[in-house]
């Protein structure tokens, strides 16, 4: 009777969904800058709309999906639809004057009953992630599943205002559905137009034009076409332009006998345009100190150099401020301390990439604090690689830069070509812990069907022994996950090896469900 029940309000939930079926709109219009109080403003206005909602069914609760949106959540909140839209504004506009205003919203209410899934916590090891502010229980935010409200609460919004190089943007975030959970109804949001106003400041800084990011720019801003010529006046030439920067050290650079070979590769194969940046540019201070003034030294150049690429080449050991007596290397990551609890330091390069965002806001010394330092923006000015060198081994150093050399002249076959080993992170209620099953079975088909350019090849490996093993119909499967498999498989050319497991310093592993004693949960030593 039970089972009977649940198939009723699935088809029942089906039938109401499927009724509506929307067609995806998007258009935009701007308006140029008005004159209000004495102060400059202008505003962009858009129209967007949903598709047909589809709904499928994860246990006890509706798990609903709209196509070319992502469903998305914080950890606890109904996991709903969202797209994210990047509007560019013009290079002079006040990030604390922007707002939004719905013009239209057409759309639909619509009864449901059952509740809409929770989003899962964020987990590392043995450490679950909820954030703050939050009463959970039985895995669901009960400020948010108990209240007689939609959520999210704006249908369209500002999710943050950000800078691509020299151009500044607005990520807006679009709800297409929202839910009352108390009141057992979604709201469909079909059909939008709303406008974002600013007020504009009259400063504008001033860039080396970088086409690569004008191609990023193209692809990334809904406006650009209509947008691109406010920053006409934005951009000028410049004799001292460099669009890759290596970062190191004066005894790296006088102890490798490949560097400056390194150097003239880069500029007389590849064409780049090549600054070797030490000490002599961002000063003598080590440790953190040294962090910041890299940073600095690329923050203060790379709109003036036209910089796109950086290179790191030194030791990556991050400093640790909260320990006096840590060792650092002398090119370091930035430790930064972005986890909720449990093992919060989490050394990083992004540091280096994100150049306009603040990541020390509360001005402590203790970079990336979650919920503390607010101002991190992920979006780069710059692409960040690294070369590590321990111990002044300039040896081994020069190998990897002879090898890097060489791939230019390797041929091309294998290079597209991808294997992805796919192993399971963990099983459904692992040691009673109540997570749900994570086991990478998604990956290789976004990975294939909208990363990979056409041609390329893919040999996906799935864990396929024990009990509860993916099942081979799982998406482009080739073959199952053992050490040999992936050994001889790897010996035949990979242009790019993408792991899903867990992993350390001196390996990868995979895991499996060998016996059960009797109780049907997964349980270590199992």
């Amino acid at each position: 009777m039970v089972n009977r029940r649940l198939r009723n309000k699935r088809l029942l939930a089906i039938l109401v969904l499927s009724a509506f079926c929307f067609t995806t709109i998007f258009s935009l219009k701007w308006t140029p800058t008005v004159m209000v109080f004495g102060a400059e403003y202008g505003e962009v206005e858009l129209n967007i709309g949903c598709g047909s909602p589809s709904i499928s069914y994860r246990q006890k609760y509706l798990k609903i999906e709209l196509e070319g949106f992502q469903s998305l959540g914080e950890p606890g909140n109904p996991e709903l639809p969202v797209r994210f839209l990047d509007v560019l504004l013009p290079p002079d506009a006040d990030p604390g004057s922007i707002a939004i205003d719905i013009l239209l919203n057409e759309g639909c209410e619509m009864n449901v009953t059952m509740e809409v899934m929770p989003t899962p916590p964020l987990a590392c090891n043995e450490t679950v992630e909820w954030g703050v502010g939050k009463e959970i229980h039985d895995g669901k935010n009960l400020l948010i599943y108990g209240r007689d409200e939609y959520y999210p609460d704006a249908v369209v919004e500002v999710s943050e205002v950000s800078n691509r190089g020299a151009y500044v943007f607005a990520r807006i975030r679009y709800n297409p559905i929202q839910y009352n959970p108390l009141a057992g109804k979604l709201r469909v949001n079909k059909n939008v137009v709303f406008k974002i106003t600013y007020r504009l400041t009259g400063r504008r800084a001033v860039a080396v034009r970088n086409v690569m990011m004008d191609k990023i720019a193209e692809e990334q801003f809904v406006n650009w076409n209509s947008a691109k010529e406010w920053y006409s006046e934005s951009f000028q030439a410049s004799n001292s332009q460099f669009d890759y920067v290596i970062v190191t050290t004066n005894a790296i650079k006088t102890g490798s006998r490949e560097l400056n070979n390194f150097v003239d590769h880069l500029q007389n194969i590849r064409g780049f345009k090549v600054k070797v940046v030490t000490e002599d540019d961002y000063g003598s201070a080590t440790g953190q100190q040294r962090a910041v003034n890299i940073r600095n030294w690329l923050k203060n150049n790379y709109l003036t150099m036209g910089i796109k690429y950086v290179l790191l080449i030194g030791n990556p050991d991050p400093d640790d401020p909260s320990n006096p007596s840590d060792p650092f290397g002398d090119v370091p990551m930035m430790m930064c301390w972005p986890r909720v609890q449990g093992d919060n330091e989490t050394p990083t390069d992004y540091f280096y990439a994100d150049l306009t965002g603040n990541w020390n806001t509360d001005g402590d010394n203790y970079y990336g604090e979650y919920a503390q330092d607010t101002g991190v923006d992920f979006t780069p000015e710059v692409y960040v690689g690294r070369i590590p060198v321990y111990d002044d081994d300039y040896a081994t150093l020069d190998r990897v830069l002879r090898k890097t050399m060489c791939y230019a002249f390797s041929g091309t076959g294998w290079r597209n070509r991808v294997m992805l080993p796919v192993a399971v992170s963990n099983y459904a209620n692992e040691d009673n812990s109540g997570w749900p099953r994570t086991d990478g079975l998604d990956l290789p088909k976004y990975v294939v069907e909208n990363i990979l350019p056409s041609g390329w090849l893919h040999y996906v490996l799935y864990e396929r022994a024990g009990r509860d093993p993916v099942p081979e119909t799982a998406p482009y499967y080739s073959a199952p996950l053992t050490r040999d498999n992936v050994a001889n498989e790897w010996k035949k050319g990979y242009g790019i090896v993408f792991w899903f497991g867990h992993g350390s310093s001196q390996g990868a592993y995979r895991k499996y469900w060998n016996f059960d004693d009797g109780d049907g949960v997964p349980e270590s030593g199992e």
